[in-house]
């Protein structure tokens, strides 16, 4: 899984200020500290791929709204306008995309693959392939720019054309797997799985 470079550098940043933030536990007022400490934990594990990370940064933005009110005298409509800017600049950030994926969606796959029992049942959701090995298209097909409802067609896959799968995506809510290919002209995009086989 990968990354944009902006969104690392972003979750690293968050690290980094909650790390600072443990000044304040040596000034007496720990409590100010609690949400930046927690926003740092929600960094590491977001860059861990970690779901939970995000709803921890929740956490901490709706604590601060505590602190904004009681410690800083903030009326509760600006502490509120506070935090829902500050979970928006978040999930914004997961949603970069690098090679037509973005950092959230890596992150829903990942929560999906632990809900899994067995690592076979993960096996079955997103089937092995074999990289820097031709795959052949066997119906002509588009090769879109992104996974989303609606992506832009970058243009059709022929019949018989050889392609390289760079990376590999189960996708129940599109319809199956679908996998980010290279083409013999340095094309790529996005397709369907099932209409390739290993030459």
């Amino acid at each position: 899984m990968q990354r944009h470079w902006f969104v690392t550098a972003f979750l690293w940043f968050l690290v980094f200020q909650g790390i600072l933030s443990f000044a304040y536990l040596f000034t007496g007022y720990f409590i100010i500290a609690i949400p930046m400490i927690l926003t740092c934990i929600a960094g590491i594990l977001l860059l861990k791929w970690k779901i939970s990370g995000f709803f921890i940064h929740c956490a901490a933005c709706l604590f601060a709204i505590y602190l904004n009110t009681v410690y800083f005298r903030l009326s509760f409509s600006v502490a509120i306008t506070a935090c829902a800017i500050g979970i928006g600049v978040v999930y914004a950030v997961l949603k970069i995309n690098k090679n037509g994926v973005s950092a959230w969606n890596h992150l829903m796959t990942e929560a999906d693959r632990k809900r899994n029992n067995t690592k076979d049942q993960d096996a079955k959701a997103v089937p092995d392939f074999k990289e820097d090995v031709f795959y052949r298209v066997i119906k002509e097909t588009p090769l879109n720019d992104s996974l989303s409802k609606n992506p832009k067609t970058r243009r059709m896959l022929r019949q018989d054309e050889k392609v390289i799968i760079k990376y590999i995506q189960n996708r129940a809510d599109l319809g199956g797997v679908w996998v980010l290919v290279e083409t013999e002209t340095k094309d790529e995009g996005w397709c369907l799985f099932e209409l390739l086989r290993e030459i």
